[in-house]
């Protein structure tokens, strides 16, 4: 049994961008002399996808800072209704019949 786990950490925006334009630099400047079309087709490629990972990721924290602001008010709403309800049944006088 290891006494020690090796586990990477999950990497952020940050380190995905700059391991990607890494990745595109060594390509792209592989492929500039022996084929231009494929080099741009290929920086094309990688620039999308940076955009569409970043982009996701960025939406999806605004999207749960959204509903997280939502769930508050409703939280909200709901207290200030059930108080409002409470003060208008102390008011009322019960009827027995």
């Amino acid at each position: 049994m290891r006494k020690y786990k090796l586990s990477l950490p999950l990497p952020d925006i940050t380190g995905v961008w700059i391991f990607s334009l890494g990745v595109w630099f060594h390509i792209v400047g592989r492929l500039v002399y022996r084929s231009p079309r494929m080099a741009f087709f290929l920086s094309e490629l990688i620039a999308v996808i940076l955009v569409l990972s970043g982009a996701y990721r960025v939406l999806d924290a605004w999207i749960a800072r959204v509903s997280r602001e939502e769930r508050e008010a409703l939280e909200a709403r709901q207290a200030a209704i059930l108080a409002a309800e409470k003060e208008d049944d102390g008011d009322e006088p019960h009827v027995s019949q």
